[in-house]
C-alpha cells in the first residue's frame, strides 16, 4: 500500500495525540509497557529517569515506514536533549511478518511506545523482518538516567563501575520471554549507544 511521501518523521508533543503533559513524565507506568520479569532477569536492572528529567515529547508515535524511502524518527525530551532515533534505509523493509515480500513502494505502519519512568519501549509489529543489509540504526541516549544505578541509595563507585563495565542494551522478544543482550556500539563520551536492530521487541538499557 502506498502511503505519502514522509521522508522524515519529528515527533513533537504538540503534533502527537498520544503526548502527555510537559511537566513532568506520568508517575503511572503505561499498561502497554508492562513487561513480565523474573526477579532473576534484568527487569531488575532497567535504568530509570532521574526524577528530575523533563517529559519526553512523547510515549508513543505511530509513523509510516515505505520501502524506496529513508525515514528517520526522533523522540526527545521537552526542552531539549535526545533520547532515541531510529533510522531505515531505503531497502530496510523486507518481509512482512506473514512472509510476503515489501516490493518498492509498498510500506507499513509502525507503532512506537515508551514506558514513562524507566529507559524502556517496545516496536510493534512484530514478525517483521529488516534487510541484513539494511538494518534499523537505534541509537540511545541515557543522559537524564538516574545515575544511582543499583538503587542503593548512593551515587558512588559502584555505580561508575556498573556504567563502564556493565551498561548495555537488551531486548525481550515478547511479554514474559527471557531478556537477551542486544549487539551494541557503546559512546560513552555521548552516553549513547548504536545498535543495528534485525527485528522488533522490547527493548531497554540495563545491567
Amino acid at each position: 500500500m502506498r502511503k505519502p511521501l514522509a521522508v522524515i518523521v519529528s515527533v513533537a508533543a504538540a503534533l502527537i495525540a498520544a503526548c502527555t503533559e510537559s511537566t513532568g513524565p506520568p508517575r503511572a507506568r503505561s499498561p502497554d509497557l508492562a513487561f513480565a520479569v523474573s526477579s532473576q532477569s534484568i527487569g531488575d536492572h532497567i535504568l530509570r529517569h532521574r526524577t528530575t528529567a523533563p517529559a519526553l515529547e512523547t510515549y508513543q508515535v505511530r509513523f509510516w515506514v515505505v520501502r524506496g524511502q529513508k525515514t528517520t524518527v526522533n523522540v526527545g525530551y521537552v526542552g531539549g536533549g535526545q533520547f532515541l532515533r531510529l533510522e531505515f534505509a531505503a531497502g530496510t523493509l523486507f518481509r512482512r511478518p506473514d512472509g510476503t515480500l515489501f516490493g518498492d513502494g509498498e510500506g507499513v505502519e509502525i507503532t512506537l511506545t515508551l514506558d514513562p519512568t524507566q529507559l524502556l519501549f517496545n516496536l510493534e509489529p512484530s514478525g517483521l523482518q529488516f534487510s541484513d543489509g539494511s538494518p534499523v540504526r537505534l541509537n540511545l541516549w541515557y543522559q537524564n538516567a538516574d545515575p544511582d544505578l543499583n538503587a542503593d541509595g548512593q551515587v558512588d563507585g559502584t555505580d561508575d563501575t556498573i556504567r563502564q563495565e556493565y551498561l548495555g542494551v537488551w531486548y525481550q522478544a515478547a511479554l514474559g520471554a527471557p531478556w537477551e543482550a542486544q549487539l551494541t556500539d557503546k559512546i560513552p563520551s555521548e552516553k549513547r549507544f548504536r545498535s543495528d536492530l534485525f527485528h522488533f521487541s522490547g527493548y531497554a538499557i540495563s545491567w
